[in-house]
């Protein structure tokens, strides 16, 4: 059979079925802008289901964390499959309250919970470390 030259990597952008012998004219797609939620020290390991969070207010911080908590994230790319995400927090008899998880969408992801009037913990956990952002702000303040 005759040697047809050309891409013979399938990750890349213009992978050719037919070609038996690369040629190193591979392309490959820029990658996404940012960090992932795994390489971020701004997020925290977390449980099986949802490998890592973040912290948005803890009990110890008194009455800050009382106040309306927010995150905005602006994800650049999600893994295959997607992921999700959800806000634990505590209530006034100090148990965990799990919200319902809700997917993750390319562009920005916003999170807010309300204001009580007790001293509480706030988290929005992650069910994959693979999301890639590139703007984090908590509370209003940006920290990536």
């Amino acid at each position: 059979p005759a040697d047809v030259p050309g891409c013979t990597d399938t990750t890349a952008d213009n992978y050719s079925a037919d070609a038996t012998s690369d040629d190193a004219s591979c392309t490959y797609p820029e990658p996404a802008a940012g960090i992932t939620v795994g390489e971020s020290t701004d997020f925290a390991d977390g449980n099986v289901a949802y490998p890592r969070n973040i912290v948005l207010a803890l009990v110890a911080d008194g009455a800050s964390s009382q106040a309306t908590q927010t995150m905005t994230i602006n994800v650049t790319e999600l893994p295959d499959g997607g992921a999700n995400s959800r806000v634990i927090k505590t209530v006034a008899n100090g148990n965990f309250f799990n919200a319902n998880p809700v997917a993750l969408v390319l562009g920005e992801n916003s999170f807010s919970v309300g204001s009580v009037a007790f001293d509480r913990t706030v988290k929005v956990q992650f069910s994959s470390a693979a999301v890639r952002f590139d703007a984090l702000t908590v509370n209003g303040v940006q920290l990536y």
